[in-house]
C-alpha cells in the first residue's frame, strides 16, 4: 500500500516550474504573480523557450 500526502502532485508541478524560471533566469515569483493576476508581462515560458532556441540555432 502506498501513501501519498496530500497535494503531492501540485508540489511536484510547482518545483518544476521553478526550476524551470530558475534555468531561464526569471523569477518564480514574478513569473507566477503575473500568470495570477494576469498581467501578461512576462513572457509564458514555452515562448521564452522558443524564442531561446531560435535565437540559439541561428547563431553561426
Amino acid at each position: 500500500m502506498s501513501f501519498e500526502l496530500p497535494f503531492r502532485k501540485e508540489c511536484v508541478g510547482f518545483a518544476s516550474l521553478k526550476k524551470t524560471c530558475r534555468k531561464l533566469g526569471i523569477s518564480f515569483w514574478d513569473y507566477l504573480g503575473d500568470r495570477i493576476k494576469q498581467l501578461g508581462t512576462v513572457l509564458l515560458l514555452p515562448d521564452i523557450i522558443r524564442e531561446r532556441a531560435l535565437a540559439a540555432s541561428a547563431m553561426p
